[in-house]
């Protein structure tokens, strides 16, 4: 028999999705996420899993051309989500404790 090597490392679960959270943003630098729809809906959306709409969602300034970014913030979580449009990619900002907790909120609401 082959001496024992110790135990092998295993990676994240690919169907996992916390633990893909947590690939993101080590390797990408933010958990990011697609939302289908327009920033309205998205401010109904995350109000409405958040439990009351105590939010402000802005509009921010773009150097690309037709590209428009919206910034939602809530008064009793920290960090940001921001959503770009019109490709839908949804990044929430902050530290990692943060973006977890905004994550928590984007899985009942971004596909």
């Amino acid at each position: 028999t082959a001496p024992w090597e110790g135990w092998t490392p295993r990676g994240p679960n690919e169907h996992d999705q916390d633990s893909l959270a947590y690939q993101q943003f080590f390797e990408h630098g933010g958990i990011k996420r697609v939302y289908f729809g327009s920033p309205d809906d998205l401010k109904a959306d995350l109000d409405m899993a958040q439990g009351d709409a105590d939010s402000s969602l802005v509009e921010m300034a773009a150097k690309a051309p037709g590209v428009q970014y919206w910034l939602w913030r809530n008064k009793r979580l920290k960090g940001a989500i921001k959503l770009t449009t019109p490709s839908g990619e949804v990044v929430c900002q902050g530290n990692f404790k943060q973006q977890v907790a905004l994550y928590g909120l984007l899985k009942t609401c971004a596909g």
